[in-house]
This record gives structure tokens, C-alpha cells and sequence, in this order.
């Protein structure tokens, strides 16, 4: 579970959706991040997800991670000096939950996630 809790990492790691990660808070297997996740597409979309992400260790090779958010707020003029949080009803209504559910298995040193959603 360790590559999943290396938020710091998940613009590398997930460099097709996430520009962004941080974590605001940690206790214990809990942790509260924000994410800056985007899709590319016609017209890019950019939102500042935050996630309330909880880790459970079934055994010492398995595990698995719950991951709810508690905030979406899709951005505008990302990257320009007028960028700014679209209030909501006023945005495109294109994600309004994200609900992931993830388990992981450590095989030999590596340590494989898996969406289940």
C-alpha cells in the first residue's frame, strides 16, 4: 500500500489524470488529500477533487483503500492569472462524485494497485 499512500507521487505515477496532490491531513490510515485531476479532451477539464482515503490491511501482503470525495470543483483559465473555482451550478455538472474503491497485493517487491469500481 505504500505506492498508494505516496501521494506526492501521483503526478508521476498517474500522469494521464492528476497535476496535482497533497495531503491536508493524515491520522493513522486516514488520510485527507486534494487532488488537481484533469481530462484531456475537445475541451479540457480540470477539478480540485478532495478525497477522504481510508487503508485496511487484511494481511501482511494484501490490503485495500476507500476512497471518497468530500469536495469536487471544476476549475477555469487553469494555468492563467484569472484561474479560479467555478461555483457549483455553475460549472458543466460533469463529475459530481468519485467514489474509488482500490485493493492492492505486494508480489515480490513490487506492490500492484487495482481499481475495482
Amino acid at each position: 500500500m505504500a505506492l498508494m499512500q505516496n501521494y506526492p507521487a501521483y503526478p508521476q505515477v498517474f500522469s494521464f489524470g492528476v497535476q496535482q496532490s497533497k495531503i491536508l491531513s493524515q491520522e493513522k490510515d486516514t488520510f485527507h488529500v486534494q487532488l488537481r485531476m484533469f481530462r484531456q479532451a475537445r475541451s479540457p477539464v480540470f477539478y480540485d477533487v478532495n478525497l477522504d482515503d481510508r487503508y485496511s490491511r487484511i494481511d501482511p501482503s494484501r490490503g485495500y483503500r476507500r476512497s471518497r470525495s468530500t469536495r469536487i470543483a471544476e476549475l477555469a483559465d487553469v494555468g492563467k492569472p484569472a484561474e479560479h473555482v467555478l461555483p457549483v451550478g455553475d460549472d458543466r455538472g460533469l463529475l459530481w462524485r468519485l467514489n474509488l474503491d482500490w485493493s492492492c497485493q505486494q508480489e515480490s517487491s513490487w506492490r500492484l494497485p487495482s481499481n475495482r469500481n
